[in-house]
């Protein structure tokens, strides 16, 4: 049988709180409401914030890249890494350097007085390879009804008769224009004259100055040796040079 104490005891050893007053208790769980409301208060709080940082990711990220593509953007905008990365690109894809060519030793050219210095006539065009040799009359051809020269087939001639012309200071140069004998004799006379003016202009730009050369129109009064009137042979301006002695003239239309 236990003793009187021993009963005193436990009734004594109760758990805590158990005997405490019931104000305090509601007290202490009010509290407690309050603590868990301010607590998610706050996360809600936090969230907005959160998304407007997420938000402002893609816009910060498109304003970095439309600064790195604008025009004269500093290379300072463009993250270190990809500097890095494309310095070794661009290191691996040049070619490796030259070295310097070694001139070779040879012997010094004898010099030249170029064109324009005494005793040497500068030329607009070739020098012809001998300048006592008068060149042969040029027949530069023209289209049916046309005023405009076909130079294409001539072009070599044309230039060693103005390189003629530039070595002979004193040499003139005959422009005779023709026309074939189909159409009217007038006419064919005004023709052949548009296309001898023609030619003088086209010499002219090439530096060949007009008052070296002679105009002459002959219609269709001067047929090509043995060829018939209406050939398109005889749409022509025959260039020939007069006036010096190793130039003689020859028949309109024939060659030297």
């Amino acid at each position: 049988m236990a003793s009187p104490d021993r009963h005193g005891a436990q009734a004594r050893v109760r758990p805590l709180g158990e005997d405490a007053p019931t104000w305090l208790t509601v007290g202490f769980a009010a509290i407690g409401l309050l603590v868990a409301g301010a607590a998610a208060w706050l996360a809600l709080s936090a969230q907005p914030a959160q998304q407007a940082v997420r938000s402002d990711a893609p816009t910060q990220q498109a304003a970095t890249s439309a600064a790195a593509a604008a025009p004269g953007a500093s290379a300072a905008a463009v993250p270190a890494r990809e500097s890095r990365a494309d310095d070794a690109a661009n290191a691996a894809a040049a070619p490796p350097p030259t070295p310097p060519a070694t001139a070779a030793a040879s012997p010094a050219a004898p010099a030249t007085a170029p064109p324009g210095s005494a005793g040497q006539p500068a030329l607009s065009s070739a020098q012809p390879t001998n300048q006592d040799t008068c060149p042969p009359p040029v027949h530069i051809p023209f289209k049916l009804d046309s005023a405009t020269p076909l130079t294409k087939d001539v072009q070599m001639d044309i230039e060693q008769l103005q390189a003629f012309m530039n070595w002979h200071s004193d040499a003139r140069l005959s422009v005779e224009g023709h026309a074939d004998a189909m159409g009217a004799e007038d006419y064919n006379l005004l023709l052949s004259y548009r296309r001898a003016k023609a030619a003088v202009a086209l010499l002219g730009r090439a530096g060949l100055p007009e008052a070296r050369m002679a105009v002459r129109a002959a219609g269709n009064a001067a047929p090509m040796a043995g060829v018939p009137g209406a050939s398109e042979r005889n749409r022509r301006v025959v260039l020939q040079v007069v006036g010096i002695d190793a130039c003689q003239p020859t028949r309109s239309g024939s060659r030297q």
